[in-house]
């Protein structure tokens, strides 16, 4: 095929990092480009992750640069109002080329990552470095899947999408999984940047990989519409008459069409779940849900893994039965359903294990609809003009990020809680566990911040800490302990007058020494009454005053301490809680003063947020259900059949036209055709 490579224009030079270098003169075969599909992949799932990184230390941000949750919702939305620019930009890469464009915003974004953003002194600072990777990260949303529509077949576009979208659900998979990793217990305000740097680091690694190894097709290849994988032929040999200048002319213009306008905005409001998980995804699970830092990062892992596998899978089935719109509806229709049963558990009591299972399913429900969508949408730009695949998807993308900007924007207006109560969360931050825990068990801790108990309790702590040999000793001898405490009159006697009690015991009817027994007891009726008590407690008071006998010192020490100890047995149920509860005890007296002020003088309030943003975040969601149903309606514009069938005869079609065509420009002498296809 020399003669055909020869006949595509080519720029001149040939340096590693030159345009000329990177373009593809002939239509590579499959392994070579399933290569490029990965490193195209694995580019934008990198990009995702540095663009959705902050995603899992949000609280720790907002407490540690003093953002209010208003403050980051707005920075967010001009973000995506940013990247709607740059989504339009990306448009000239159909011009320009792709990989370029790809490696320098991907490695500047890469370095913004790792160096600045981690660094920001304050919050206008990370507020500006975010707009600038915002605007990268809207670049690459529309040139990394014109490359992968490049270098993918419409018989095999669904699975190639499929991997695609593997960018921004493994970016925030990634951001899931690396926070489930690194965030344990109650990391520190400023322990945000960590993530920071590690995603930095990744991308910094990936792009060195990306501007070696990435490559993209010349613009006579890329112009034109390929099917099948035999169609690359047939493509080379038309390459030699492709007027490239004509077929960009005016290229907005020529995607200015009802299909490509409307599907593009009816996928923009599917997504609206997707892009709330996104952006509220670990402060609903943390305020609605009451669950951890931790635990809503592993929330996030089963979000995006399903997500993950689901279009993946997705893409290969409908590849294989030649048709998309099906599958659209079954998963808009999943998606629908499962946004409903989520938003019931708003409000109530949900295991980790039910909101789970209900992220997945919209997760699943959106993969379904998404991977076969993108692939039938991109076939709908290829039947309106093939030279212009990135103006379409930069159609699509611009109004994608001008959905999100407005979502973003009406976000606070719908959720009026979340800023108050956001706002709770991050003061109180790292101290929410132990201020929660505070707040159910109030009662307990009156009792022990009552200033006589806890004087007793900082005396037993004292005692314990200098004879701990004593007060065990005392613990495991509670019983005859507390004998000689109750009956210590009686004792002291019996030990003072071993022998007399000793005949005593043996002649208990001897009246004569029933008289001493009494004398030394007290005399009168008192010496009476506590002979009578001997003789009643004998099976107690012998065996405590053997105790006695056998240890002197623990006695003594008894004894010196008995005030503090009888307290110690009057309020055993108390003290057995202060050891249930000793580590939240010892967090509670770690919370700053002002802090522990703050907290209990909002608690009532933030409670009442609480059961109020339940309600509002269940209005919210009603808003992310009419996504799929606008979805539904809008799925016929688009190019496919419903029936494998008729996508069959359509494909045999297509097959026969191409070998036609390949007959005509044999006979011509159009070009020299190889054999392999």
């Amino acid at each position: 095929m020399t003669e055909v490579a020869q006949a595509v224009p080519v720029a001149q030079g040939s340096r590693l990092f030159s345009r000329s270098a990177r373009e593809l003169t002939e239509y590579p075969d499959t392994r070579t480009r399933a290569g490029y599909l990965a490193l195209t992949v694995l580019v934008t799932i990198t990009l995702y992750y540095l663009a959705y990184c902050g995603g899992s230390v949000s609280t720790l941000q907002l407490a540690d640069l003093h953002m209010s949750f208003h403050f980051l919702i707005w920075t967010t939305a001009i973000g995506n109002f940013v990247g709607a620019a740059g989504s339009f930009f990306a448009g000239i890469t159909d011009r320009i080329g792709r990989v370029q464009t790809i490696i320098v915003g991907f490695t500047l974004a890469s370095v913004l990552t790792l160096f600045a953003l981690p660094n920001s002194p304050n919050r206008w600072v990370f507020a500006l470095l975010a707009l600038i990777v915002g605007n990268i990260e809207g670049i690459v949303l529309v040139a990394t899947p014109a490359l992968v529509r490049d270098f993918s077949p419409q018989t095999g576009r669904a699975q190639a999408m499929g991997f695609w979208t593997l960018g921004p659900v493994i970016g925030s998979l990634i951001v899931s999984v690396v926070g489930t990793w690194t965030i344990h217990g109650t990391p520190p305000a400023h322990f945000w940047g960590h993530e920071y740097v590690i995603a930095g680091v990744t991308g910094v690694v990936v792009s060195v990989i990306a501007a070696v190894f990435l490559k993209e097709l010349a613009p006579g290849l890329r112009d034109q519409m390929i099917v099948t994988e035999a169609d690359r032929v047939l493509v080379e040999a038309r390459a030699k008459g492709i007027d490239v200048a004509a077929a960009l002319r005016n290229p907005f213009r020529q995607m200015m069409k009802a299909d490509v306008i409307i599907s593009g905005f009816a996928v923009s409001v599917l997504l609206l779940a997707y892009y709330t998980a996104i952006a509220l995804g670990v402060i609903i699970f943390q305020v609605i849900f009451g669950f951890s830092l931790h635990q809503a990062n592993a929330l996030g892992n089963w979000t995006w893994g399903t997500n993950a596998v689901t279009v993946v899978v997705v893409g290969v089935i409908s590849d294989k039965l030649r048709v998309r719109k099906p599958f659209m509806v079954i998963g808009a229709v999943i998606a629908a359903v499962a946004i409903v049963l989520y938003l019931s558990r708003f409000g109530h009591q949900a295991s980790f294990g039910t909101v789970a299972f209900l992220v997945s399913l919209i997760s699943f429900g959106l993969g379904v609809a998404y991977t076969p969508w993108m692939a039938s949408f991109t076939e709908t730009v290829e039947e309106h003009n093939p030279a212009l695949t990135a103006t379409g998807l930069a159609v699509w993308g611009l109004t994608l990020r001008v959905i999100v900007f407005v979502m973003l924007i009406l976000a606070p207006i719908v959720i009026t809680s979340v800023t108050p109560i956001v706002n709770f969360v991050v003061r109180t931050s790292p101290f929410t566990a132990t201020i929660e825990w505070a707040g159910t068990h109030t009662a307990f801790i009156a009792q022990v911040e009552n200033p006589a108990n806890l004087t007793q309790i900082g005396k037993l702590q004292s005692l314990q800490a200098s004879n701990p040999a004593q007060m065990n000793a005392i613990q495991a001898n509670a019983t005859d302990l507390a004998t000689l405490a109750t009956y210590s009159v009686e004792v002291s006697a019996i030990a003072a007058h071993p022998t007399l009690f000793t005949q005593l015991a043996a002649k208990p009817t001897d009246t004569t020494l029933q008289a001493q027994a009494v004398a030394a007891l007290g005399g009168g009726s008192v010496g009476q009454q506590r002979l009578l008590t001997i003789a009643s407690h004998s099976n107690q008071i012998v065996p405590a005053l053997t105790y006695a006998k056998a240890h002197p010192d623990v006695v003594a020490f008894a004894l010196q301490n008995s005030a503090t100890l009888t307290w110690a047995t009057q309020h055993a149920a108390l003290l057995a809680q202060v050891k249930q509860y000793a580590p939240e005890l010892t967090q509670l007296k770690a919370i700053p003063p002002s802090v522990l002020a703050y907290a209990n003088a909002n608690a009532a309030s933030a409670v009442k947020d609480e059961k109020a943003i339940a309600g509002q975040m269940q209005h919210w969601y009603w808003l992310c259900f009419a996504g799929p149903i606008i979805f539904l309606g809008c799925v016929p514009l688009l190019r496919g059949r419903w029936s494998p069938r008729r996508a069959k005869q359509d494909f045999d079609a297509h097959e026969a036209l191409v070998q036609a065509e390949l007959a005509r420009l044999q006979v011509q002498g159009a070009a020299p055709l190889g054999t392999e296809a």
